[in-house]
């Protein structure tokens, strides 16, 4: 889509942060994969054939739908927390962090600010998710700008594969990101800086309504709260917000 956008590949791997050429075999391998060029080459560029048109509009439709979908998971949260808030018991907020692809060149500063975020590509989930929502909010409060360059995505497995072949960064659970991280898949960067924006991801586990107190039902948080660890292990960051320079890594170059 980005090309068929830009019209060329320099714009395109300046956009997304890549070498030029990784985006040209990228471009072969599709190009591939379907048995024909999808791109004319111009003299004004890169314009899409009758192939390369079709694949731009399926890629379009696949990325609406993600919207779609996460839109409809937000009402059905939303239905849910309406219907059931009385059985909802908080276990533990998960801080979220920001990850990127190992060997980004953020992970060699150790106090990243958000000036050098910014710049950056990000990938979040859908305009209106909770986690876009508070991260939004979150910027409001401490007076930056949100990043320019956003691609929505809610597949997990869609956000490993768009870092890992590019500079670009998101946001996930701390659990999660330290199990990306010891698979060498993502690496943790800017932790004061998360520190400091406060994110987290409320883990909440739903019992019928009027049972919270019941032997049983107590029993099973006990041992999620126990399977969770001790405050789900969060001495990195709360370390990282008591720290002096954690109060000044929001504004650091920003």
């Amino acid at each position: 889509m980005a090309i068929g956008d830009a019209g060329q590949l320099s714009r395109v791997a300046r956009l997304l942060h890549v070498t030029q050429s990784a985006l040209s075999k990228a471009l072969a391998k599709i190009e591939r994969s379907i048995g024909e060029p999808a791109f004319e080459r111009t003299g004004a560029g890169l314009v899409p054939n009758r192939r390369g048109a079709t694949l731009i509009r399926a890629a379009r439709a696949a990325l609406a739908e993600l919207e779609r979908a996460g839109d409809e998971l937000e009402r059905q949260a939303r239905a849910q927390d309406r219907t059931l808030a009385v059985g909802a018991v908080p276990l533990y907020g998960d801080p979220l962090v920001i990850v990127a692809a190992p060997g980004h060149p953020l992970a060699r500063r150790i106090r990243a600010g958000w000036g050098d975020c910014v710049e950056h590509p990000w990938v979040l989930p859908p305009p209106g998710h909770p986690t876009r929502i508070a991260f939004e909010r979150a910027l409001r409060r401490a007076g930056l700008a949100s990043p320019g360059h956003v691609i929505g995505v809610l597949s997990n497995n869609l956000v490993i594969g768009l870092l890992a072949h590019s500079h670009a960064l998101s946001l996930v659970p701390q659990r999660h990101a330290r199990a990306l991280a010891q698979s060498g898949l993502m690496q943790i960067v800017a932790a004061p800086l998360a520190a400091s924006l406060g994110l987290s991801m409320e883990v909440t586990a739903f019992v019928q309504s009027g049972r919270a107190d019941a032997a049983d039902a107590r029993s099973m948080l006990e041992r999620l709260r126990e399977a969770a660890g001790p405050r789900n292990g969060l001495a990195d960051l709360e370390q990282a917000t008591a720290a002096p320079e954690a109060a000044t890594a929001l504004r650091a170059d920003a």
